[in-house]
């Protein structure tokens, strides 16, 4: 139920705000008429909360004579008036949601006019006009940063530019707004850094060919000074795009792996360096088959680990409800001399009242039903000593099943588990060797040499 607040009152404040922008920014008043028209719906729309709010707020106001003791006794004999606010409650609380939902739609769509706005002035070419109503859209997603940024780019404004392309989502296709606004402003390191940050590691998405485009195509003076192992990290990018073309486009992936193997040679023959790689992955297969039984030593001890930790959790448990055990034992003799002494107590009070000649009949009614009650209790209890005992040690006893469960599932899963704490490493010797016979193809397909 929603309460009289000031929201409203700030939201009217904020479609103020956005006509006096209009006011100081004037232009075409068919590009405005829209945004001036949604505003007054708005205000409209506001009021018409605010005086739901009000009148919602009276009729809590109200209700409240209705609350605590007093107040349900009150809606005894005001049943219909109580009714009637509960409704006027009931029917100002849709009102409000339905209100509220039409102040959110309203401000969206000024909030979409004022970006086409901006999106006039930037196909005029006034990018700084432009700017101005990009920066007045209050939820400025990927779509609105991108336009603020081409904008700074089109005014020369690089750093800028760079700053509204960096708020942006983390993607590769975004971060080719910054290469591209690095380059343009001279700064060509910075553009290269950011394409390598693209292309490592390489998957084959589309952003990453054009920055692999790009990054060819971007020459400069100092291009080999600033980045002297330009041609491996370039040459590691190709690799991984043959690796990722072999299976569907394996012509291509051997263009790819030779001009890979050409920009790594380094004076020596592309072939020679070709047979480098190829024993560089031969030697990752091996380390991977050495880490996986590393792995698999360690998955025994793990597992065994696991095993006595169950073992403790058992005892532990065991212990726990031995000693809980104990107690509700003690705690049922004690509970079977008290319920013991209270029928004494009643018998022995039941027997003064009636030796006295003046008990009244009520009082000695009273004391029987008392000896009776207690003595019914003293007879559940002496016998129901185990149930009593269960009571006391259920949840132990329950952890204690809990735990001996946990074990068993332990010593039955036993192969399930050490084969999943090693699945990782047997995965990666199986990518190590696809990869390897991959490679060992790629060389034999680019050189016309079978290595055995």
């Amino acid at each position: 139920m929603k309460k009289f607040n000031l929201t409203p009152l700030k939201t009217m404040i904020s479609g103020f705000a956005i006509a006096s922008i209009l006011s100081i920014n004037p232009i075409n008043a068919n590009e405005t008429s829209e945004i001036e028209k949604l505003e007054l719906k708005l205000l409209q729309v506001e009021r018409n909360l605010l005086s739901a709010e009000l009148e919602n707020d009276d009729a809590i106001k109200d209700y409240h004579q209705f609350k605590g003791i007093r107040g349900w006794i009150k809606g005894w004999f005001k049943g219909s008036e109580k009714r009637a606010i509960l409704s006027v409650m009931d029917e100002k609380s849709k009102e409000i949601d339905q209100l509220d939902s039409e102040v959110s739609r309203i401000e969206s769509g000024i909030q979409a006019e004022v970006f086409e706005v901006g999106l006039g002035f930037e196909n005029q070419g006034d990018y700084k006009k432009a700017i101005e109503f990009y920066k007045k859209v209050t939820r400025k997603d990927d779509r609105v940063k991108l336009r603020i940024g081409t904008c700074y780019q089109n005014l020369k404004n690089y750093k800028e530019a760079i700053t509204w392309y960096l708020q942006m989502s983390n993607t590769d296709e975004n971060y080719l707004y910054i290469v591209d606004a690095y380059w343009e402003s001279g700064s060509h390191k910075d553009a290269i850094n950011w394409l390598f940050r693209i292309l490592e590691p390489y998957s084959g998405y589309k952003a990453e060919l054009k920055a692999l485009q790009l990054i060819e195509e971007y020459n400069y003076n100092n291009k080999f000074s600033d980045f002297e192992d330009f041609n491996v990290r370039l040459s590691d990018v190709y690799l991984d795009k043959a690796l990722t073309l072999y299976d569907d486009f394996f012509k291509e992936a051997v263009v790819d792996y030779k001009k890979a193997m050409t920009l790594r040679s380094d004076g020596d023959s592309a072939a020679k360096t070709s047979r480098g790689v190829v024993r560089y992955y031969s030697r990752l297969v091996q380390e991977a088959k050495e880490v996986l039984d590393e792995k698999r030593e360690e998955a025994y001890h793990h597992y065994e680990y696991l095993l006595h930790q169950a073992e403790d959790n058992v005892r532990d448990a065991e212990y726990t409800y031995n000693q809980k055990f104990q107690e509700a034992k003690r705690d049922y003799r004690w509970a079977i001399e008290r319920a013991k002494q209270n029928v004494r107590d009643a018998r022995k009070n039941l027997r003064a009242l009636r030796e006295n000649e003046s008990t009244l009949a009520e009082d000695l009614q009273r004391a029987e039903v008392r000896v009776k009650t207690f003595e019914r209790k003293f007879n559940y209890l002496l016998n129901n000593e185990p149930e009593f005992i269960e009571n006391e040690v259920r949840r132990y006893r329950i952890r204690v099943h809990e735990e001996k469960n946990a074990y068993q599932r332990l010593v039955h899963s036993r192969e399930q588990i050490i084969s999943d704490y090693i699945e990782p490493y047997r995965r990666k010797v199986a990518r190590s060797k696809r990869n390897y016979n991959q490679i060992v193809e790629l060389h034999s397909s680019a050189f016309d040499d079978i290595i055995r």
